[in-house]
């Protein structure tokens, strides 16, 4: 008897509790889901910030564009006047490149008119009032064009210094439209990411929820195990897809499941049969040496005594066959018995 448990232990316990063993942790998807989950609810919350800031560099940068159209259009407007002042320039330029002609010209007759008079006759002295006259008109309009000029180009001067100004805000303003643009392409990069990562994490949590759902129909086939139908048998065979079971005493047989009995009768030199009916299309066979004490159409429930085992005579061993179908085929019977304790 020490022999056959020791077998028992080693043959049926042990792949068993290795297939329990092998059942993953249904907690572990559900923690990986709330992390998941977590990370989701975070980068959307950094995307909001990512979209606020977003806006908040649309608005300076249409600010600054703004500013620098605005800019732009005085710009132009300087040019404009730079370019008129230097057009009046040139005209008083050459206005008094010519009173610089006159006066010459002026001077040369003054010495030629001069030098056919005596120098202290009246003639001469006539001659040296009108000309002194004239030489005083001429320098007053000389000096009076030589002012509008020294004025305009002091305005010219003034317009330049004021046309540096606007274009040092030009480049400072292009410079800050620069930044601005790269601080937006960054904001706009990183919230592009954010939108991949929670795609990523969603399509996570998809395999996640499909791996639980897979592990979830293992785990509840693995619930709907079968009993074992005898208890203190003296000898167990599994090669076969059913179990056979070996015993020397009379012992209670009882259904591995619920289910309805849907055949009870004897079967040629093998003995009584009683085949039970389980959900999702299960059936369990009960062949052997054992007395029925159940009959057809009658609702099982797991454990319910169905017969009473009934060895062969003195010193021999009586069998009972155990064998699960699912839609109509056999299974591997011993993968689907609860773990004996």
């Amino acid at each position: 008897m020490a022999i056959l448990r020791y077998i028992f232990i080693v043959i049926v316990c042990f792949p068993i509790t290795h297939l329990y063993a092998a059942i993953p942790n249904h907690n572990t998807p559900l923690k990986n889901i709330k992390y998941y989950k977590n990370e989701i609810a975070k980068n959307k919350n950094e995307n909001l910030k990512f979209k606020n800031e977003i806006n908040t560099f649309e608005k300076k940068l249409n600010s600054i564009n703004n500013k620098y159209i605005k800019l732009l259009n005085l710009k132009s407007r300087f040019d404009q006047k730079i370019i008129k002042l230097k057009s009046e320039n040139q005209n008083i330029t050459a206005k008094l490149d010519n009173f610089t002609l006159v006066l010459n010209k002026l001077k040369l007759r003054y010495l030629l008119d001069r030098s056919d008079t005596d120098e202290d006759s009246a003639a001469t002295l006539l001659i040296n009032n009108r000309y002194n006259k004239m030489f005083n008109e001429l320098k007053i309009k000389k000096r009076s064009i030589a002012n509008s000029l020294f004025k305009i180009n002091s305005r010219i001067k003034l317009e330049q210094s004021r046309l540096s100004k606007i274009l040092s805000k030009i480049v400072l303003f292009e410079d800050l439209s620069r930044e601005w643009e790269n601080n937006k392409a960054i904001k706009v990069n990183n919230y592009l990411n954010n939108n991949k990562l929670i795609a990523s994490y969603k399509g996570k949590i998809k395999i996640i929820k499909r791996n639980r759902f897979k592990k979830s129909k293992k785990l509840s086939s693995l619930k709907n195990l079968f009993n074992w139908p005898i208890k203190k048998y003296v000898g167990i065979n599994f090669k076969k897809k059913g179990v056979t079971f070996s015993f020397d005493k009379r012992l209670d047989v009882k259904a591995g499941k619920n289910g309805k009995v849907s055949h009870v009768g004897k079967l040629s030199t093998y003995g009584t049969i009683v085949i039970i009916k389980h959900k999702n299309n299960y059936r369990s066979i009960y062949l052997g040496n054992f007395i029925a004490q159940i009959k057809k159409g009658q609702n099982i429930i797991q454990g319910d005594i169905i017969g009473m085992s009934d060895p062969s005579g003195v010193n021999q061993l009586g069998k009972l066959y155990y064998e699960i179908r699912k839609n109509n085929k056999s299974v591997n019977t011993i993968n689907l018995l609860k773990k004996k304790i």
